[in-house]
């Protein structure tokens, strides 16, 4: 879906539901995240998971244990999950390299719909700083043969990988911090969602 075929994001309110579905390239489902919708800038659109949330894939589930921003940028080659408040031993920016996202008005909200393309930029807090690096190649190289990737798909991801390497290290885009002000107004609105629901 090309960036001007979005919704229009003005008309979403906060705290919306968004659920993010994830399938492989093969069709084959993989993680379901319940969010809430934040608003939308320059980059593109906001969400908030908050810590506790369930979500889930047909091999396992889990519980997120951080409160999460959630960044879909118009360049709709990626979704960010970002930690404002980072943990020594937890990552703190981990985005999934992605084609196809397509949103759907559903009769709760909306679905965000996306194809995993394995590659991650995954930024992990350690004790003297981050470590920031691409993650998952080898499952690349072997869905690229197993799911038959095109070769212009290839190329396309693998760039779209560097690309977004480079913009956290140089904390650009949306690595710049300014999830850290999205997460404020989620807790600040996160009570007034609860009561009109």
């Amino acid at each position: 879906m090309a960036a001007d075929q979005f919704p229009d994001f003005t008309q979403i309110e906060p705290g919306t539901l968004v659920v993010l579905r994830y399938r492989k390239y093969n069709d084959f489902p993989h993680w379901v995240e319940p969010l809430r919708f934040l608003g939308v800038d320059e980059l593109g659109a906001w969400l908030f998971r908050p810590k506790g949330s369930f979500i889930s894939r047909p091999d396992g589930a889990a519980f997120t244990d951080a409160d999460e921003i959630i960044a879909v940028p118009s360049s709709v080659d990626h979704v960010a999950t970002l930690r404002p408040e980072t943990m020594i031993g937890k990552f703190s920016i981990y985005v999934d390299v992605a084609t196809n996202l397509s949103w759907k008005l559903c009769w709760f909200g909306w679905e965000l719909h996306a194809i995993d393309m394995d590659l991650d930029v995954i930024s992990f807090e350690e004790t003297d700083g981050p470590r920031t690096a691409i993650k998952d190649q080898d499952e690349f190289a072997e869905h690229r043969v197993e799911f038959g990737y095109p070769a212009e798909l290839v190329t396309e991801m693998e760039t779209a990988a560097d690309r977004i390497l480079t913009q956290v290290l140089a904390a650009e885009g949306a690595f710049d911090g300014r999830a850290g002000r999205w997460l404020a107004k989620a807790r600040d609105e996160a009570a007034e969602w609860d009561t009109a629901e």
